[in-house]
């Protein structure tokens, strides 16, 4: 049997005002992402390491994209439910529903592109220290290219099933106006069990890596590497070293706390698989934010509208992360503060002819 499409909120709707406050950082992070982009694309910056981040940028802006890009348009046609005064439920039209969901799916699967793409810059930054010659040999553009494209499968193939775990139509249903139903697809478990558990094994094994090379990185700093060589090459070495460094470092303040929740969560959730039928479990996969605001109100006994926002409040450091990249790269990067400048004034110099 079908159920109502439906977006829990808080008493207040709070979360509305909170929605557009993070689509303000969405869109600052695709802008920013694709100057990055764009800048990268100069023959004299494009290098295998450069082009990790130019796909790096590029997953980070479809990341925000996706979670809030449409935001504006849902604003608009956000309508409360009519069920029992049910002031605290939405309703979206069929199909802006389908595309609230699968977008939201979207964003989590570019964000794990992004995460894996990271890890590779690390990775590379790790192998050019150990070994230098070797990597101006054999690392090459095309290998690159072919990193980025790796990593577009493996998200796309791990993540491509959880939307067939829904299916939304426009049938009507009594007491609610959207016309707008969602049934489970023949996937609906995988999106609460197999997806949780390979997303929190993959995330796991990214942190080790990360955190081994964030290790490495701090000892080569530490170390007489770059002492007795103050040269300019010597110097930007050391610039980008600490660049990649302060990506690794942000990567894992953002990931580790979300992954021993979801953990926690997938506890739970096996339970859940265990004693409810397919059309119960499709609010938890529809809506995320509804799962973890109940996890933190049954665990850490918090209020249900506080947990509700806090629940949402954890995408602000998606969207920070998001544009963090670009700030890193900015701030240590004097070649590429260069190339920005000559950028935009190629831009007001076309403007003027």
């Amino acid at each position: 049997m079908a159920r109502p499409f439906e977006l829990r909120m808080d008493t207040d709707h709070a979360l509305l005002q909170i929605f557009i406050g993070i689509t303000v950082l969405a869109y600052i992070a695709v802008v920013f992402n694709i100057i990055v982009f764009v800048v990268l694309c100069r023959k004299n910056l494009l290098s295998p390491a450069t082009i990790l981040m130019q796909g790096l940028a590029i997953s980070d802006g479809l990341t925000a994209f996706f979670a809030y890009g449409l935001e504006p348009l849902f604003q608009m046609n956000y309508k409360s439910v009519n069920f029992l005064f049910q002031s605290t439920l939405l309703e979206l039209k069929y199909p802006l529903c389908g595309i609230y969901v699968h977008f939201r799916y979207l964003s989590s699967n570019v964000q794990l592109m992004s995460l894996i793409l990271t890890t590779c810059i690390g990775v590379q930054k790790c192998i050019a220290l150990k070994f230098p010659i070797w990597t101006k040999c054999y690392l090459t553009n095309g290998k690159a290219t072919g990193v980025c494209l790796m990593c577009f499968v493996i998200s796309l193939t791990i993540n491509l099933p959880r939307h067939l775990g829904l299916k939304f139509s426009d049938e009507k249903l009594k007491y609610f106006s959207s016309g707008c139903t969602v049934e489970a697809g023949p996937l609906v478990k995988y999106g609460l069990l197999e997806h949780v558990m390979t997303s929190i094994v993959i995330t796991s094994i990214l942190c080790l890596i990360m955190t081994i090379c964030t290790g490495y990185i701090v000892y080569r700093l530490k170390t007489n590497t770059f002492k007795g060589r103050q040269t300019m090459k010597s110097k930007q070495e050391r610039r980008s070293i600490i660049m990649v460094l302060l990506v690794l470092v942000i990567f894992l303040l953002s990931e580790l706390p979300k992954m021993f929740t979801f953990a926690e969560m997938f506890r739970d959730t096996t339970f859940l698989l265990e004693e409810s039928m397919e059309n119960e479990l499709i609010t938890l996969i529809m809506d995320e934010r509804f799962r973890f605001s109940v996890y933190l109100q049954y665990v850490l006994e918090i209020d249900y509208d506080t947990a509700l926002i806090f629940a949402e409040c954890k995408n602000i450091f998606t969207m920070l992360g998001c544009i963090s990249n670009f700030v890193i790269y900015v701030s240590t990067s004097q070649k590429l503060r260069n190339e920005l400048k000559l950028f935009f004034q190629c831009k007001k110099q076309q403007r003027r002819h």
